[in-house]
């Protein structure tokens, strides 16, 4: 497989050009400062579902399920 190739041979470099060319938004891994964390946290006990608060701050609706679970308390 060639540098910069996925697995169904298409180039990382045309899959960024076809996110831009749709306007769609990317998710970042940033990490979440306290006062977000709090805030997703608030939202989720809410009622806003876990995909809604991730995309709302740009992170893995993994990766907030677990941080919620960690920080949920017994």
């Amino acid at each position: 497989m060639e540098e910069g190739t996925g697995q169904a041979g298409i180039e990382r470099g045309m899959i960024q050009r076809l996110v831009e060319q749709e306007g769609i938004e990317q998710q970042t891994s940033q990490r979440l400062s306290f006062e977000q964390r709090e805030e997703a946290f608030r939202l989720l006990d809410e009622g806003v579902s876990l995909r809604q608060v991730a995309r709302q701050f740009g992170v893995n609706p993994e990766s907030l399920r677990r941080l919620a679970m960690r920080h949920k308390p017994s």
